[in-house]
């Protein structure tokens, strides 16, 4: 029998489930039944628990031969459990897909994922409805047109459940992240970091789960700020009253800006505002954030709260860029309008440009390989160059230099190789720099035939001068 997993996926099935007092005999009578009827057996697990006395047993066997009709099969286990063996079973096929409500309490990347392996047939099961006491999560059901049924939890019946004391912990020379969280046995995403920056000249808190990033742009943009910094270490000890490493949002004396996820963390650590302290089991109702904002940078795999599908991350060149100005250049030089009521006001002003070195390097980062650039021929420097093998030898220099006055005189911009250097040292600097057509003037010359060679291809051809110069004719007209 074959034993790959396409091959058990394919084939038709049918598994029983039973237990029963043990009793002797019971084994026996199933796989009898099963091989005389022509039932292959490909998998037997039995067990029985001995203080309780009763016998467990899972087997499945291969349909493709078995004598017994599918509908009859049931009748013979009613029959054995009614006679002899009090035996209680499930009967299962296959070709019937087990139906299985899912609750999901928190991760919608989790349940994003299974769905997405159930769609695409990886799941043998049927899904008739999603329960979870989340209700952000509804948008991923919908997506997979899986009904939902919201199952809410309010404070009532959870988190005054959950909801713990909060206690001031003393963890000796702790400070990171990962210090605590080994001191701890937690994870890091057990914890809220509090950052302390320096927002147009004022200290201001940033609370976020221990395993993100605070993105800076969100930030700024949130508090309407123009700039902000880390706060130096003096500025830290001030707010804290505490060395670097231990600030936390309970007392603190400096606006607390809160990410919203931690609305949903509970009993979390934080520093406790003094030196060697945190506290355990914080809640939000323990400190008052000024503002609850959306300030962590996104993860790959997080899910995207408009079409819940997950967030994957590509490489990028910025290539251009805008700049809103504002007036501080205009006021600065006096630069004013007249508005509609005849009053000055300063001009508000941008910049804005794409930088043809920023272009280069997104070109080289999408065209090259291990020997270098691979420039497209509509942006190459040089289209072709023409590459003598030889320059001592006058039949090759000759050629070379016939080829390239024919392309000058057609005001052709080609690069001409005439160094004294050994042939492969030019085959490598002109992969390197990226020209992408290639004529290379060898022994052949003396019969009228040349190289050619494309830089994006592999591979080599010997064509004649005519030839060549008919394909640098089609290259730059």
């Amino acid at each position: 029998m074959k034993n790959d997993k396409k091959h058990f996926r394919m084939m038709k099935t049918a598994k029983l489930l039973l237990h029963c007092p043990d009793k002797p005999g019971i084994l026996a009578e199933v796989t009898d039944f099963i091989t005389v009827n022509k039932g292959n057996i490909i998998y037997l697990d039995q067990y029985v628990d001995h203080v309780e006395n009763i016998f467990f047993m899972r087997i499945e066997w291969e349909l493709k031969d078995f004598l017994v009709p599918q509908e009859k099969i049931e009748d013979y286990f009613a029959t054995l459990y009614a006679q002899k063996y009090e035996m209680n079973f499930r009967l299962y096929f296959s070709d019937t897909k087990p139906r299985m409500a899912i609750f999901v309490s928190k991760m919608s990347h989790c349940l994003f994922d299974l769905l997405a392996r159930y769609t695409a047939g990886e799941w043998n099961v049927e899904i008739p409805l999603i329960i979870s006491n989340h209700p952000d999560l509804q948008h991923v059901a919908e997506r997979f047109g899986i009904p939902f049924h919201l199952f809410p939890i309010t404070k009532e019946t959870k988190e005054e459940q959950e909801k713990k004391e909060m206690e001031l912990v003393e963890t000796p020379n702790a400070k990171t992240i990962e210090e605590v969280a080994a001191f701890f046995g937690k994870r890091p995403e057990d914890f809220v970091k509090t950052l302390l920056y320096n927002v147009d000249g004022k200290v201001v808190a940033f609370c976020i789960p221990g395993d993100r990033e605070l993105n800076e742009t969100k930030a700024l943009k949130a508090l309407g700020a123009v700039e902000m910094e880390l706060a130096d270490f003096e500025s830290v000890e001030k707010a804290t009253g505490a060395k670097v490493g231990f600030a936390g949002p309970v007392g603190l004396s400096v606006p607390v800006y809160m990410d919203r996820q931690i609305e949903k963390m509970r009993n979390f650590i934080v520093g406790a505002n003094k030196t060697d302290h945190h506290y355990a089991n914080v809640n939000v109702e323990d400190f008052e954030p000024v503002a609850v904002l959306d300030l962590c940078q996104v993860k790959e795999g997080d899910i995207c709260p408009k079409c819940g599908a997950k967030l994957t991350f590509d490489h990028g060149i910025e290539v251009g860029n805008l700049f809103k100005l504002g007036t501080k250049y205009s006021e600065s030089m006096d630069l004013m309008y007249t508005d509609e009521n005849n009053a000055l006001r300063p001009v508000w002003m941008g910049s804005y440009g794409i930088g043809l070195e920023r272009c280069m390097a997104a070109i080289v980062e999408q065209h090259h390989d291990e020997h270098g650039i691979v420039w497209p021929d509509e942006v190459a420097p040089f289209k072709v160059c023409i590459v003598p093998v030889q320059v001592k030898d006058a039949v090759q220099l000759d050629t070379a230099n016939a080829l390239y006055d024919y392309c000058r005189a057609n005001k052709y911009d080609v690069l001409l190789d005439d160094r004294k250097e050994r042939a492969g040292v030019k085959f490598k600097d002109m992969e390197l720099i990226g020209i992408p057509h290639r004529i290379t003037v060898g022994r052949g010359a003396a019969d009228g035939m040349v190289e050619w060679a494309d830089r994006d291809k592999e591979g080599k051809e010997e064509i004649s001068i005519e030839e060549a110069k008919s394909r640098i004719d089609a290259i730059f007209r």
